[in-house]
């Protein structure tokens, strides 16, 4: 039998991101800090079609190329959704990770020229190119595989490794990245985004003329305080607090095992890019995470397929929650591998894999907290806790009051509508929209009252045995006539059917959960308090300097 010949992938990755972002003090400078890399990834694989590789060559991200007009086709503007790692296969003998580097030097150099015209700096651009040059950390790997091997798994490892060799620039007299970011030392409150606003990063989210920027609105760059009040007229404190909310796909690693055909590992790029930019067609409804997010007034920051990552509004324009907002992103991603997986078992019946799903991190804050604070908090919250439920699938709350209390929980998802994780979940969202909404003055009176009786019982509910014992106790806590008021009656009948939900969950949860540094088991009534107090914040009336 003739040996089978080995094909040549190339992988590149950027950076760095992170590191970029975390200099950013106001939502423009985060969106700069993210964009910037995403275009260069763009750029870099726009050089790489203009010399020669094909479209059909990516594994990584999916490519859509015009070649009639020989560019990317781009239906999405405004947001970065290119990734910071590119795979290829290589089937050009001259093409190796020396010519790839001066290719990408040249990127390197135009994006130099376009950081010191946007700050009106030409005449430092030679000092201006040689910090990009350092600063943009580029790293090629080159592999030959066998055909049964799948690239991203392969070559991913391998560029995680490089990524952590970051090299730093010393005797620099010039930062542009930080000018252009954090801000010019003489910006004052009206001008604090001047060098963003008229960024080659900004004109880069124009199509036909017509600028496609979530930030700028009515001539003016929103900062925290605009998302978070956007959509709340009502004097409730809910709008003085803010989310950044970051996401990762779950079982990602363990569909990409049981794929080996490229053109597999092509579609599987393309479903992510697909459930990102959605359907481009006349639809009832956003089939995209950009138009929800969009729909519901988040600020997209980053979507690069599983990975997103925006700031949001407690409330959406149509006076959903953001607990809404994450269920129906869930859900969409859900649905756009189903379909992906369901197309490959109809020419491969053996072929099984768990459907893969979205984890949160989400980290509400008062509109005073630093900006890269939440951020590095929702990280956290995200792949130390979500990311380590067994199931996945969920989401990792922190809210931080502007008293500095904090509370925090786990909510698990799971596909499956008629689990306890998703009866619960379901529970949380109506009981926001149900008393985010217009309530009478008992109703307003018992939503303050009840949780603080709970905590001042917490000690009471660990001694409980049983579901049926914690409900009794519930029901002993409130037994004044006031509490026989009607409202007030179906209020304590929900929070009894939270609590048996809650009861339920932690009791699945003790043999389930496996956390890293998760020192501590929740009882029920503990879990609830916190929904409790989540729904109290969106409904408290006031104001938090």
């Amino acid at each position: 039998m003739e040996k089978q010949k080995n094909k040549r992938y190339i992988g590149i990755t950027i950076g760095p991101i992170f590191e970029t972002i975390k200099l950013a003090v106001r939502p423009a400078g985060m969106w700069a800090g993210s964009y910037l890399f995403s275009y260069l990834s763009r750029k870099i694989c726009e050089k790489l079609l203009e010399k020669g590789i094909k479209d059909k060559s990516f594994i990584c991200p999916y490519i859509d190329y015009d070649k009639d007009e020989k560019k990317l086709i781009r239906n999405i503007y405004g947001v970065g959704m290119y990734p910071d790692k590119i795979i290829f296969q290589v089937e050009e003998k001259n093409i190796s990770i020396g010519t790839c580097a001066c290719w990408i030097k040249e990127v390197k150099e135009h994006i130099g020229e376009e950081l010191a015209n946007s700050l009106n700096r030409m005449e430092e651009l030679i000092e201006i190119q040689n910090f990009v040059k350092n600063y943009l950390q580029v790293y090629i790997v080159e592999r030959e595989l066998e055909e049964t091997k799948n690239p991203i798994l392969e070559l991913s490892p391998l560029l995680d490794s490089y990524e952590l060799q970051r090299s730093f620039i010393q005797n620099q007299k010039i930062d542009p990245i930080s000018l252009l970011i954090g801000g010019d030392k003489n910006d004052t409150e009206k001008n604090e985004n001047r060098n963003i606003k008229k960024s080659f990063l900004v004109k880069d989210c124009e199509k036909d003329g017509k600028l496609f920027w979530d930030l700028l609105q009515e001539k003016n760059i929103w900062g925290i305080d605009d998302i978070a009040r956007q959509n709340t007229l009502e004097n409730f404190k809910r709008k003085d607090y803010y989310a950044v909310v970051q996401s990762d796909g779950d079982n990602i690693g363990k569909l990409l095992e049981r794929l080996n055909e490229k053109e597999d590992i092509r579609n599987f790029s393309k479903c992510l890019f697909r459930y990102i930019e959605g359907e481009q067609k006349e639809t009832k409804g956003p089939t995209g995470a950009i138009d929800m997010l969009r729909q519901y007034g988040a600020i997209p920051i980053y979507a690069g397929g599983d990975d997103l990552l925006f700031l949001a509004p407690l409330i959406g324009k149509n006076k959903e929650s953001l607990f809404e907002l994450l269920d129906k992103l869930s859900k969409q991603f859900y649905i756009t591998f189903e379909e992906f997986i369901k197309q490959k078992q109809n020419v491969d019946s053996d072929f099984k894999v768990n459907i893969p799903t979205l984890s949160f991190g989400v980290s509400i804050n008062h509109r005073k907290f630093p900006l890269y604070e939440s951020f590095e908090i929702a990280g956290k919250l995200l792949f130390e806790n979500a990311k380590h439920t067994k199931n996945k699938n969920t989401i990792s709350l922190q809210v931080m009051k502007h008293s500095g209390r904090s509370f925090s929980m786990l909510l698990e998802k799971f596909s499956d509508s008629k689990s306890v994780e998703c009866e619960l979940y379901d529970m949380i969202c109506r009981l926001l929209k149900q008393y985010s909404e217009k309530i009478d003055k008992d109703e307003e009176k018992v939503l303050q009252s009840v949780p603080i009786k709970l905590e001042e019982n917490q000690a009471v509910f660990r001694l409980v045995k049983s579901k049926e014992q914690g409900c009794l106790l519930l029901e002993n806590l409130f037994q004044s006539s006031y509490h026989r008021k009607e409202k007030i009656k179906n209020y304590l009948k929900q929070i009894q059917e939270l609590y048996e939900k809650c009861y339920e969950l932690e009791n699945m949860k003790e043999e389930d959960l496996q956390f890293k540094n998760y020192q501590e088991k929740k009882t029920a009534v503990e879990d609830m308090i916190t929904i409790l107090y989540l729904i109290r914040l969106y409904r408290e009336k006031g104001t938090e300097e």
